[in-house]
């Protein structure tokens, strides 16, 4: 560990050869954390120990936009971990031995880059606000691309609705429909049956006029306020008595009592004024 401690990081990228373990302690002594990586580990295998080089990423940033975290290229990192009979796998990080500023929040010099651009771009979003700011909004910007249009679904259309406060829309749809609706619809099938009913009633009062106008030719006329019911007891019709009460519960049972059939007050006015004229 003391002839690593005087082993730096690079500030640009580092030529790869056959023998990195070998150039990285006794040539140029620069390399990234993989390079303390996979070195502690062979020092230590050539030790006895059981030693292996684990990769993946050390730390990250919240996107205060799409609150989401944001893992990059940039937190790629490398450390090894060390068997212990009475402890198992132990993590042992030896880049923290020159560089605690990079496990602590990360450094744009850990895994090697393939490419010195990515490397370059990382560094211009770090040291630039402007950058910084304008790059976090447009990630903000494709995650809600990638969260609301590419992998919208049921379930993100459901937790839409919660953050929106409308967990509980079908509830609130129902109880709309029973205090709002339900009513209208009352009303409007109201309205139906009256309108249906003026129809019907026209249609009984002018059947019934062709009954008082054949009346009229007979010179029978009915008194305004007279029910008709007395009025044909009043009448003496002969032989054509029992049509004329006929017509007259015809009347009454469509009229009033709604159970009759307008065709059947036709009949009986028809059947009435057939007779009449035979005499």
């Amino acid at each position: 560990m003391h002839a690593i401690e005087r082993i730096t990081l690079p500030r640009r990228s580092v030529p790869q050869g056959n023998d990195d373990i070998d150039t990285f302690l006794f040539g140029n002594r620069v390399g990234y954390c993989e390079h303390y990586a996979s070195t502690f580990t062979f020092m230590m295998r050539s030790q006895g120990v059981p030693a292996r080089v684990v990769t993946g990423y050390q730390g990250g940033e919240l996107n205060h936009i799409s609150g989401e975290w944001e893992v990059k290229q940039l937190n790629a990192h490398a450390w090894a971990e060390i068997y212990l009979a009475n402890k198992g796998w132990v993590r042992i990080d030896p880049t923290a031995a020159v560089a605690p500023s990079r496990i602590r929040q990360g450094s744009p010099f850990g895994v090697a880059r393939n490419s010195d651009a990515i490397a370059f771009a990382e560094r211009l979003e770090s040291n630039s606000a402007l950058y910084k700011s304008l790059s976090t909004t447009l990630r903000a910007m494709n995650a809600f691309w990638q969260n609301w249009v590419i992998n919208y679904n049921r379930d993100k259309q459901a937790s839409l609705w919660q953050k929106l406060g409308l967990s509980a829309l079908k509830d609130i749809l129902w109880i709309v429909f029973l205090v709002v609706l339900m009513p209208l619809t009352a009303l409007l099938l109201w309205w139906l049956r009256q309108r249906a009913a003026s129809r019907q009633g026209d249609a009984i009062g002018q059947t019934m006029q062709t009954f008082v106008r054949h009346l009229h030719k007979q010179g029978i006329n009915k008194p305004g306020g007279l029910p008709w019911s007395d009025f044909i007891r009043q009448q003496d019709f002969g032989r054509l008595q029992p049509n004329a009460e006929h017509v007259i519960r015809c009347y009454y049972q469509l009229r009033y009592a709604e159970t009759g059939e307008l065709s059947a007050l036709k009949q009986a006015i028809a059947l009435f004024i057939k007779k009449s004229r035979q005499q």
